[in-house]
């Protein structure tokens, strides 16, 4: 795929990122219980997998070591902190979802 840039035609499947997420110092969950999680992710971590084994460390991934039942409901930028709300029930998930 390619995206103009000043003019020019760049071609992005070429464009390669070192992808180094923050190292795993446990999950900071703000609130948590049967229908679902509040927790704390933080910057440089990517909120879902992405393309290639070196990015699979992920927020969801870490959060479904603890909780398997857990969904993700929204997405935040890698280089962005802040709250993910998860789901902990596709009824909750679809609800939520709606509000995103």
């Amino acid at each position: 795929m390619a995206i103009n840039i000043q003019g020019m035609a760049v071609n992005v499947n070429n464009v390669k990122f070192n992808y180094q997420p923050p190292a795993d110092k446990g999950l900071d969950i703000l609130y948590g219980d049967d229908a679902l999680l509040v927790v704390n992710k933080p910057s440089g971590l990517l909120s879902v997998p992405g393309r290639g084994e070196d990015k699979q460390d992920c927020l969801i991934s870490r959060v479904q070591m603890a909780f398997p039942d857990a969904l993700i409901v929204h997405r935040l930028d890698m280089e962005t902190s802040g709250l993910m709300v998860l789901a902990r029930d596709k009824i909750t998930h679809r609800q939520l979802s709606g509000l995103f």
